[in-house]
């Protein structure tokens, strides 16, 4: 998979097992024999009241708390000195809240732009109606389906009733998401970039080092649909059906890099 990965301090994923995943080698040049490269941080929102007291509100659009504005502002302050050169959030109030903690204490001039295929996973009105009934349980069958907490089963497919989405279909956005910031913000560059390695050789790298020419993109999202975007990379190439999770959890602000050249973009 022609990617490296930096893990959050506090977010456990698949990412040391990405070099047995990849089943090709990367093609790293464009036709023109330049490299192309873009780096992605992807940023989960602050501590939001629904993850403190869960309401299944038919919006999902709760405020930041206390602790999640701090959590918020400290991020910002950690990243102050980090080059970004585009943020883009959630439509949903505490995810543009959080951006906007980033975007005002960097040291370069950021405006935060919206989009709509950040936002979180639609559960559908029917678990909400069930979880309204006190039906905790039920709620839980109907939006992850009848394999709920057995990872390895659940289907992808099941699409929770009343408008929910199924995990497949939040897949399709973050890929759309992914191939248009790398349409917007790819950067040609005439060698491949000092410290980077084809595969890589390392999973860290200091968010305060972003390497020179390269565009660095900030998304700031949810939980499930970063999810989705990571396993979108992970699960590069191969057919729906072979699909592979990672187990890949983020805790609020937690954060995560890719360094994407080029070659994903052949399929």
């Amino acid at each position: 998979m022609p990617y490296a990965a930096e893990t959050p301090r506090n977010l456990k994923t698949g990412a040391d097992h990405m070099r047995s995943m990849r089943s090709e080698k990367p093609r790293t040049k464009d036709s023109n024999g330049k490299y192309r490269w873009l780096i992605v941080s992807l940023v989960r929102h602050g501590e939001s009241m629904n993850n403190v007291y869960p309401t299944w509100n038919a919006k999902n659009d709760d405020r930041l708390t206390l602790r999640g504005r701090v959590q918020a502002s400290t991020l910002g302050l950690h990243w102050r000195d980090t080059r970004i050169d585009a943020i883009y959030a959630s439509t949903l109030t505490r995810a543009r809240v959080t951006a906007h903690a980033i975007a005002d204490a960097n040291n370069g001039d950021l405006s935060v732009r919206t989009e709509p295929l950040l936002v979180e996973r639609h559960i559908g009105s029917v678990a909400r109606v069930h979880a309204a009934r006190g039906d905790h349980k039920a709620a839980r069958r109907e939006q992850h389906g009848p394999g709920a907490g057995k990872l390895t089963h659940r289907d992808r497919m099941h699409r929770p009733g009343g408008g929910g989405e199924s995990l497949d279909d939040v897949a399709r956005r973050a890929k759309a998401v992914l191939l248009s910031t790398l349409k917007h913000h790819f950067e040609p560059l005439g060698e491949k970039p000092e410290g980077l390695a084809l595969p890589p050789e390392r999973c860290t790298a200091p968010t305060d080092d972003v390497p020179e020419g390269i565009p660095h993109v900030v998304l700031v999202s949810h939980n499930v649909f970063i999810c989705e975007f990571y396993e979108t990379l992970v699960n590069w190439g191969k057919p729906v059906s072979e699909h592979r999770s990672t187990c890949t959890d983020y805790p609020n602000t937690a954060w995560w890099v890719v360094q994407v050249p080029r070659g994903l973009c052949h399929t």
